[in-house]
């Protein structure tokens, strides 16, 4: 019962993740590869895909770091992670900083200055992982993330799929540190009033695997979109 009290409160739910480690899972703070969720490798890996050798590379959001030295092992040309929490860019250049090609910077995606830190040479590819859901309104960030790419330049975003990953379950929210969770159809109709067109999405589901379609079963969406 107070358990449930609390996670109707959502200040008191973000106090009791941080006493019982709960909320250390919005951002995976391994020390190596090994240490970091293969759910969320998986998206790193997926994005992967759309890499071409010397592509410039956005990681927005990039937590720990962990997924900007994914992209510059599997070939970028160079990464830029961003990320607010200043806590996690140091981790991430302990950590993940070694390879030449990878840069971190702080930036606060709610302002539009975080772009000026990131040269004027355009990106062919951005991967911004599990960060829509924290936004009140993603949209003014989504369109700055399109100022900086190139004509054709891929995005690859993830998030909660609402109709299977609800934000809100029997009044309650699940989530304190989320906003809203999107759906395909959500997706598919922000994106174009943003610059980018949706090209194809995919659904992820309990079993660690990124896999095409499965929109009621998947709890997290990955589609890619072209600028």
């Amino acid at each position: 019962m107070l358990i449930r009290l609390i996670k109707r409160v959502p200040p008191l739910l973000a106090l009791y993740r941080k006493i019982t480690g709960q909320g250390s899972r919005e951002r995976q703070m391994g020390e190596t590869l090994a240490d970091i969720d293969p759910k969320h490798l998986a998206r790193y890996q997926k994005a992967c895909e759309w890499l071409e050798p010397g592509h410039r590379v956005l990681d927005v959001a990039c937590g720990c770091g962990y997924g900007s030295a994914v992209l510059a092992d599997a070939g970028a040309g160079k990464v830029f992670g961003v990320d607010i929490s200043e806590d996690a860019l140091e981790h991430a250049r302990q950590h993940y900083g070694t390879n030449a090609a990878v840069t971190f910077l702080k930036g606060d995606l709610d302002s539009p200055e975080w772009k000026q830190n990131v040269g004027e040479e355009p990106f062919q590819l951005a991967v911004s992982l599990e960060t829509l859901e924290h936004m009140p309104d993603p949209r003014h960030y989504l369109r700055d993330l399109a100022e900086l790419m190139a004509p054709g330049g891929r995005l690859v975003v993830s998030s909660p799929n609402a109709e299977a990953n609800p934000l809100v379950v029997d009044g309650v929210k699940v989530n304190p540190f989320h906003h809203k969770h999107w759906t395909v159809d959500e997706l598919e109709s922000m994106l174009p009033e943003t610059g980018f067109s949706l090209e194809t999405w995919f659904g992820q589901t309990e079993d660690d695997m990124v896999e095409r379609g499965a929109r009621d079963e998947a709890k997290y969406l990955l589609a890619v979109a072209r600028r």
